[in-house]
């Protein structure tokens, strides 16, 4: 029962809406900011309605081609979710009114950014999706660190540049890892990825590079900034995340077994919620 559950939440994406709203409240006590409910409910709505409109894509190219879960519930359930997704960004936008300024401005550039990746997407194909982990690394962590940055009353410091950029990475890695193991099943649908651009073989190094960066700069952070709370609480995290994607590479058959892959590459992002309890 709950299996069933759960693998109908991973099909929806909730899973990920999930982590993301985590992640920002995380950031958002790490740096001493109140952050208003109004800012979760467009966060994981606008996540929410990214990830449902990326499946319900690959699902109208596939149609009953689609050999994954995800995809052929996508398909099956097509016009609902597109009503949902209607419904989801219309609520999005009437709850927007109620952001802090700056919080809204941030929103709708990277709101922007977001509809003008689909629109390429729709005319240039699988040419955008060689880009994908990347582009959507960096417009998730954005959107994560908008509103406890742009509300926080602190001067951005080299110490947050460093979050940022490891948190980027970290979200790059579980993306290219994902891709990794769905490469054949990508190749067959004719879908594009970074993995299928690098290979595996190059892909492998660039995720354990990038692994490598991340611990590297926690390091760092703990020699320089050993004295701020919030870099070691960080720091802390990033090593665990970075571990578990770790781990996830170096035994790729456990991992490929029953997409545990996905469990744990998701699940990382819900782990900063040890310091929310």
């Amino acid at each position: 029962m709950l299996s069933t559950m759960y693998t109908y939440v991973r099909a929806l994406s909730l899973d990920v809406v999930l982590g993301a709203v985590v992640c920002c409240a995380f950031l958002g006590r790490l740096l001493q900011v109140h952050i208003p409910g109004a800012v979760y409910w467009c966060l994981a709505l606008a996540v929410w309605v990214v990830y449902t409109l990326d499946h319900l894509w690959d699902a109208y190219r596939l149609q009953e081609r689609a050999r994954s879960f995800r995809h052929r519930y996508h398909y099956r359930h097509f016009n609902i979710l597109m009503v949902l997704v209607a419904v989801g960004i219309l609520a999005g936008i009437l709850i927007s009114r109620q952001l802090p300024e700056m919080v809204l401005t941030w929103g709708s550039i990277i709101s922007a950014l977001v509809c003008g990746y689909f629109i390429m997407m729709m005319f240039l194909g699988t040419a955008v999706k060689y880009f994908k982990e990347i582009i959507v690394s960096l417009v998730y962590a954005t959107g994560v660190f908008t509103a406890p940055i742009t509300m926080s009353p602190y001067p951005i410091e080299g110490w947050l540049v460093l979050m940022f950029l490891q948190f980027t990475l970290l979200a790059m890695v579980n993306l290219l890892e994902f891709s990794y193991f769905e490469m054949e099943q990508d190749q067959q649908h004719k879908f594009g990825s970074a993995v299928i651009s690098w290979g595996k073989k190059q892909t492998r190094m660039v995720v354990v590079i990038a692994i490598i960066l991340v611990v590297s700069l926690s390091a760092i952070s703990f020699m320089i900034w050993p004295h701020i709370p919030a870099v070691v609480e960080a720091q802390l995290i990033f090593l665990v995340m970075a571990l578990m994607l770790g781990l996830i590479i170096l035994l790729p058959d456990f991992f490929m077994d029953r997409e545990r892959f996905r469990v744990l590459g998701d699940g990382i992002f819900l782990i900063p919620a040890i310091f929310l309890l």
